[in-house]
């Protein structure tokens, strides 16, 4: 009812405004300037303003015409731009419920593959994943959990089953991880960098010798998991939690672990040159015989750590805590950053080999002696406790 009351009134408007207009462009000339011109026996002088005026109003009549026909153009393009990016949304809304209905079809069909008793299927369904986590930023999340159970499920299944498993499904070979294992580890290592809600789940899993060179396992949760021998290098450990891990002998080398949570971790004769590990908590950590030259160990917590023949050549030691950590054996000579007062209240011994201007304090002799005064008969280092008042005092 509104619309067509509108149209009448527009309707009336124009009308009305032809007939005024018409009216104008006749009796205009005498309406604005009648007392100059006759209506009666015209002169040339009496044409000329007749014609002027008549010639302007044409020319304002055009010109309103043509602005209202602008106007109308104007408007018309306006509708047809809503419409076309009405029509693009449905189509990218089609194409987007297309393109989920397709990952969706892929997701199940990568799912069967891994059930596989195929080697090859299971690692198609694997790089099929992997292909859907590129593609899909909404089932990122999900193929990390999809991966890491898969990870973790052939983990136990090798260590419970060993001897049982049929050749598809063999433990190790030649000291290597399985293919279809070191497939899913590869690209969960290599995944894309996006926000994750959750630390990827890789608790108690057994990967001896796996290979995660430069792997992006930051935040991961490796709590007990048996790493021993792996090679590591390059890797980002950045806060991962790897509390009571093996690490024993894993290659290490330029890893970064800054913050990483590696509480009573072994990581005896494992090669950390040049590894970040700012800021990590290695309390109770076995760190016998590591190599950790060049490393930065800045803010690192090594309280209780075992680092009995540790490698310390030109590491970063600014704020590191060594507070009773066994340094016996110990190789510091060209530590950097270091101070005095981190060492004093660390397990020393004469075959500490200590940097010059370390060996040379006597506050350091001092606490020498009497580390070695705590040593038994039998050569090895009393044991020692914090009771409640704080107060260190030696168990046997």
């Amino acid at each position: 009812m509104k619309f067509r009351a509108g149209q009448t009134v527009l309707t009336v408007i124009l009308t009305l405004g032809i007939i005024g207009y018409v009216l104008l462009l006749w009796h205009g000339p005498w309406w604005i300037d009648g007392s100059h011109l006759r209506k009666k026996d015209l002169q040339p002088a009496d044409g000329v303003v007749i014609t002027g005026f008549r010639t302007m109003l044409v020319a304002v009549g055009a010109g309103v015409i043509a602005g209202l026909g602008l106007y109308y153009t104007h408007k018309n393009h306006q509708h047809t731009e809503k419409l076309f990016a009405h029509t693009r949304e449905k189509d990218r809304e089609q194409a987007e419920l297309t393109r989920e209905g397709q990952v969706t079809e892929r997701y199940v069909e990568a799912i069967k593959l891994l059930s596989s008793e195929n080697l090859t299927q299971r690692l198609g369904g694997i790089y099929s994943l992997e292909r859907i986590m590129h593609d899909s930023e909404r089932d990122h999340a999900l193929v990390i959990e999809v991966l890491a159970a898969f990870i973790r499920d052939l983990s136990f299944r090798d260590l419970v089953n060993a001897e049982a498993q049929t050749a598809a499904y063999s433990s190790y070979r030649h000291g290597a991880a399985r293919d279809d294992l070191q497939a899913a580890l590869t690209v969960l290592g290599r995944r894309p960098t996006r926000a994750e809600p959750f630390d990827i789940d890789l608790r108690g899993v057994r990967l001896p010798r796996v290979n995660l060179s430069g792997a992006n396992l930051s935040a991961a949760d490796l709590r007990d998991a048996d790493l021993s021998g792996a090679l590591m290098y390059g890797a980002n450990l950045a806060g991962a939690e790897l509390e009571g891990a093996n690490l024993k002998g894993t290659r290490l080398a330029g890893a970064q672990m800054s913050g990483a949570l590696l509480i009573r971790t072994d990581l005896s004769h494992a090669d950390l040159s040049d590894a970040k590990l700012h800021a990590a908590q290695l309390y109770g950590a076995v760190l016998s015989d590591a190599q950790l030259s060049g490393a930065d160990l800045s803010g690192a917590d090594f309280a209780r750590a075992d680092m009995r023949g540790a490698n310390l050549n030109g590491a970063h030691l600014d704020g590191a805590h060594f507070v009773e950590a066994n340094l016996d054996r110990a190789y510091l000579v060209h530590v950097r950053d270091g101070s005095e007062g981190e060492f004093m209240a660390a397990h020393l011994t004469s075959n500490t080999t200590l940097p010059e201007w370390l060996a040379e304090s006597s506050e350091i002799q001092k606490c020498i002696t009497e580390c070695e005064s705590r040593i038994d008969g039998s050569g090895k280092r009393k044991t020692w406790k914090t009771d409640q008042d704080s107060k260190v005092t030696p168990e046997n």
